[in-house]
């Protein structure tokens, strides 16, 4: 019995600790001011993962009328390696993804590995106060492809009111850079009610079978 419940709680706690990496662009010579988080977390399906974008354009050095219009992350070596990638949501304008990067217009369809997504209304605001901008894509990948750890990138164009090219971010990084999260003490004591829980109920049942 006591196997079995340590069995369960290392079980839970791989799995409040699976394998997920973080990345912040901050600083960096064409961000424009702005600030790239960029996260990956396991969805639980083979081959598939949550990939979370945080665009904050509250430091944005170019004109408070320029807006950002599309947004690109290449996490993959090539293309090929992916089987499907969806975005599940994003600001408003945002509807769908393609397989490619930017160029100075937006997604251009092109560079192996990359997927874009892009503002098909115009663009959104940037430099003020409250225009920070959250994306979450499903991305799955061919069998036996994998998530670069290292020499990731990122790329986000900016456009002016008339639609003209006002920058382009284009930096490299690497997801491996942030090691996994510590589950929080809450989340593990949860996790431990939950196990002896089962664990109580397995025993019972094991306890009425011997007395049948």
């Amino acid at each position: 019995m006591k196997k079995l419940t340590f069995s369960l709680c290392t079980l839970a706690f791989v799995a409040l600790s699976a394998a997920a990496h973080a990345a912040t662009l901050s600083g960096c010579g064409s961000c424009l001011g702005s600030t790239y988080t960029i996260t990956d977390s396991p969805t639980g399906t083979a081959n598939q993962y949550d990939i979370f974008l945080n665009v904050n354009t509250t430091g944005y050095s170019g004109s408070s009328m320029d807006l950002l219009n599309a947004v690109s992350l290449k996490l993959v070596p090539q293309t090929s390696d992916i089987s499907s990638v969806t975005l599940l949501s994003g600001p408003t304008g945002f509807s769908s993804t393609v397989n490619g990067g930017i160029s100075s217009g937006g997604c251009d369809m092109s560079g192996g590995g990359f997927f874009c997504s892009q503002d098909s209304s115009g663009g959104l605001a940037v430099g003020g106060s409250g225009d920070i901008y959250n994306f979450e894509w499903v991305l799955t990948l061919n069998s036996g492809s994998n998530l670069l750890l290292s020499g990731d990138s990122l790329k986000a164009s900016y456009i002016t009111a008339s639609g003209k090219n006002a920058g382009l971010t284009s930096e490299d990084f690497n997801l491996s850079g942030t090691p996994a999260p510590t589950p929080e003490p809450s989340s593990l004591a949860l996790f431990g009610t939950g196990i002896l829980g089962a664990a109580s109920i397995f025993r019972r049942r094991k306890q009425f079978g011997s007395h049948a």
